[in-house]
């Protein structure tokens, strides 16, 4: 596949996973995951990447393959210059790893767009960069990446599979400068051995002008090259910077967002438990509520009963002034009586006491 239809195809899938952020039905969170195989520290290594994008509301048993065992078949691939393709035997179990690991592989949707977006820039710049390290594409003979992609859609599952092989790396102690030198040097000593000959010709001049021709156009190809690689060099390293600053700042926001999602579980750990107090206080309320209203009830009653009494009460008042009243008028009368009585008796004392 060359890079125009790779870009091509990844710009397709990015439409998609777009698409598919503007669905309420559809999670933003997808399976993810990239192999990156190969011996780094070798430049003879074969070398290549591979990443799943996977979506599927799938349940797999806990049987099938280990993750040793997943990353042995990709290595192998990779070493072998072979693509996981559907037809492989090994294709559906692979899927049904990440299917049942799901929670392992999660991403946001939005990280993975902007993972593709660089991916497209590096197959434009015919660069990769991973962990300080530089790759350039395609194998010795071209500069076409030697890819493969797989994409499957049916219903709301989605399988995107992207594989590069022949990944090497990208400026080793430079081939191109090695070879100008071995020939400048061979030169140089040619020159060497004629000067040494009597009765030079003027052929021999000619071919000596010719070498220093050739000698200066190397060293001016050796400058040029020295001064390309010095360049692309710089370039690479601010990009490595940038992508590092970059990385460091995602670092740092997402320990933010750590801090700020652990106090945003501790605030609702503390609304829930205010929430329970409120609830076991109301519990309590409704219980004296309810105490409180069978005792108004008694109370009502109470005063219905003191309400009677009361009635009677004021009848017996009633009563009782009325006995008051005759018991006020026969004392009036028996006042009189003793009065008369006394003044009687009065009278009887004095006559006994004259006589």
């Amino acid at each position: 596949m060359d890079i125009g239809k790779a870009i091509a195809e990844l710009k397709k899938f990015i439409g998609i996973l777009e698409k598919n952020s503007t669905s309420s039905s559809s999670s933003s969170k997808f399976i993810f995951h990239r192999y990156l195989g190969g011996n780094l520290d070798s430049i003879d290594s074969k070398i290549g990447e591979i990443f799943f994008i996977l979506q599927s509301s799938i349940t797999m048993s806990k049987e099938g393959l280990t993750s040793t065992e997943v990353n042995k078949i990709i290595d192998h691939k990779i070493h072998s210059n072979s693509f996981l393709l559907p037809s492989d035997s090994e294709f559906t179990p692979i899927l049904n790893y990440f299917f049942r690991n799901r929670d392992e592989f999660t991403k946001e949707q939005n990280e993975i767009i902007s993972f593709l977006h660089e991916k497209i820039q590096n197959l434009q710049n015919s660069i990769w960069i991973e962990n300080s390290n530089v790759f350039s594409f395609g194998n010795r003979n071209s500069i076409q990446p030697d890819c493969t992609i797989n994409f499957m859609e049916k219903n709301d599952n989605l399988a995107f599979i992207f594989q590069i092989n022949n990944l090497n790396l990208l400026f080793n102690e430079s081939k191109e400068i090695s070879i100008l030198n071995k020939k400048i040097s061979l030169l140089n000593k040619k020159i060497e051995r004629n000067h040494r000959k009597e009765n030079v010709e003027k052929t021999f001049e000619d071919k000596q002008e010719s070498y220093e021709k050739t000698i200066q156009k190397l060293n001016n190809d050796l400058i040029s090259t020295k001064n390309e690689f010095k360049s692309k060099i710089a370039q690479l390293y601010q990009n490595l910077q940038r992508i590092e600053s970059e990385n460091a700042e995602s670092i740092s926001e997402n320990k933010q967002l750590k801090l700020e999602n652990q106090n945003f579980r501790e605030s609702i750990q503390k609304l829930e438990e205010e929430c329970q107090n409120l609830k076991d206080e109301k519990d309590v309320f409704n219980e004296e509520n309810e105490m409180l209203r069978e005792n108004i009830e008694e109370s009502n009653l109470k005063i219905s009963d003191l309400s009677e009494e009361i009635k009677n009460l004021e009848i017996l008042n009633s009563e009782l002034k009325s006995s008051n009243t005759e018991l006020s008028d026969k004392n009036e009368a028996l006042e009189v009586k003793i009065k008369k009585k006394i003044l009687k008796i009065k009278e009887i004392l004095n006559e006994w006491t004259s006589n």
